[in-house]
């Protein structure tokens, strides 16, 4: 009777033999499939990182240009909105005053020309008084000197007020406020289409952030497709080692066990009977 433990010492055509090459055949079989499943795996978590990181980029994107609207164009677009419509108020309130300046100025140029001709009546009627009745300036009637007087200072105050308002017209002018008015319009008519841009890159980003979001669900199902399968695996691999230790390690020693079985075995195998069905029927007696 044979006393070592080790298989090989078996027939090869040994029933219990066959099913032990066909374990072990498929162990080394599983064993690299294990092998392949964890590069699978690697390759697997790569692609994960990568979508990570994409869904992660485009969500930024997202937040960058939506806080753009937020916190920066529409604030802008709402002020240059603001000063336009002061602006439009100002421009026409300039209008007005350009309008009331050259009233101003035409009534003042006609006022200094008819103190002027007034002030020329007085001193007129000086030289006539002085010249028929011998009158010395300081010996003139008092009321001649007050309207001499009256008149020479407000032919002076009518001459400066008109040159006062020549530096006012001048000086309104030289603002020209209407040329603010193109300038907004343009500024508000560019903000107006930054903000439409903006609103579709917000729109874009959201889409991106969505497909990104897809392909990542995608990449984390085959993942774990894969992943199961590598459990399977192990499953089969670990069910492999302890039959194998099964038989020859453990429940088999001594080698009078195998021995029974294998006689066990060959007798009904004899009889046409399944090997590997022998074999468990004979392990479950």
């Amino acid at each position: 009777m044979v006393t070592n433990n080790n298989c090989s010492v078996l027939a090869p055509d040994t029933p219990i033999c066959k099913f032990h090459k066909q374990i072990t055949s498929e162990n080394n079989s599983h064993i690299h499939e294990l092998d392949a499943s964890k590069i699978k795996i690697e390759a697997w978590e790569v692609v994960r990182a990568y979508a990570i990181c994409t869904l992660a980029k485009s969500e930024q994107t997202f937040e960058y240009y939506q806080d753009l609207t937020n916190f920066e164009l529409y604030d802008i677009n709402h002020s240059v909105q603001v000063i336009k419509d002061n602006i439009d108020g100002v421009v026409k309130q300039d209008g007005e005053l350009g309008k009331l300046i050259l009233d101003v100025s035409k009534s003042l140029n006609d006022l200094q020309v008819k103190l002027h001709d007034a002030n020329n009546a007085a001193c007129t009627m000086r030289n006539c008084l002085q010249s028929t009745l011998s009158f010395k300036d300081e010996n003139l009637p008092q009321e001649l000197k007050e309207v001499i007087g009256k008149a020479k200072h407000l032919s002076k105050y009518g001459k400066q007020a008109a040159e006062a308002m020549v530096k006012v017209a001048g000086i309104h002018t030289f603002s020209n406020l209407e040329t603010l008015e193109p300038f907004c319009n343009s500024l508000s008519n560019k903000l107006v289409a930054l903000m439409s841009l903006t609103d579709g890159l917000i729109a874009n980003a959201k889409k991106d952030q969505e497909t990104s979001q897809k392909e990542l669900n995608k990449v984390l199902k085959d993942l774990n497709i894969v992943e199961f399968g590598s459990f399977r695996t192990v499953v089969k691999i670990n069910a492999e080692i302890n039959t194998l230790n099964f038989i020859c390690k453990e429940e088999c020693e001594p080698i009078e066990c195998v021995e029974k079985i294998c006689m066990s075995l060959g007798s009904k195998e004899s009889k046409g009977s399944n090997p590997s069905k022998s074999y468990l029927q004979s392990d479950m007696d």
